[in-house]
């Protein structure tokens, strides 16, 4: 019966893939909370993009981070050191962005740490989705000629609402009591 279950797990071993790029949302860079309470508009907080490139590394990403309706971001983002400046397209909203990286890039890392703002406290989602011009979600990976492949969100950030890790709503507090 061991063997079978070792032969079983080897299996799902190889049948998995073997670079699992993972895109999370954070409000901070030490990823202490995936949601954010504010009782007033106009109130500034911030929304961490991270990447796991997964054994593969990654040399670029691309992807749409959507918002709730007219937030927007008054200024003060922090790209990441290794982003290149030749990046094209948006930060968060339409049509997305794809941007280089000045080198590979192989443990989780953070790219940019936007500060946003809303005009009122209606609850809503931070979500990764598609890059509108390319319609693709991922990275470059590292070895070879680049090749594109394609990313997973690991979690909704929310807006006066607790975060969605997975398809499961929750509050930080909640994850950390499952550990």
């Amino acid at each position: 019966m061991k063997k079978v279950l070792l032969t079983i797990a080897a299996i799902a071993l190889l049948a998995a893939p073997a670079t699992a790029q993972k895109f999370s949302l954070w409000t901070d860079a030490t990823q202490s909370a995936c949601d954010v309470t504010l009782a007033a508009p106009y109130t500034p907080f911030h929304v961490v993009v991270f990447l796991e490139p997964g054994i593969a590394g990654a040399f670029a990403v691309e992807y749409k981070l959507a918002t709730p309706e007219g937030h927007f971001s008054p200024g003060g983002n922090v790209i990441a050191p290794f982003v290149s400046g030749a990046t094209i397209g948006n930060w968060f909203g339409a049509p997305g962005i794809s941007a280089p990286f000045t080198s590979c890039q192989t443990e989780l890392v953070w790219i940019i740490n936007l500060n946003m703002m809303a005009p009122n406290t209606t609850a809503g989602y931070y979500t990764m989705e598609l890059n509108d011009n390319s319609l693709f979600m991922g990275v470059a990976i590292c070895p070879g000629t680049r090749p594109l492949v394609d990313g997973t969100a690991l979690n909704h950030f929310g807006f006066n609402t607790g975060c969605i890790i997975g398809t499961e709503e929750s509050s930080w507090g909640a994850i950390k009591s499952m550990f």
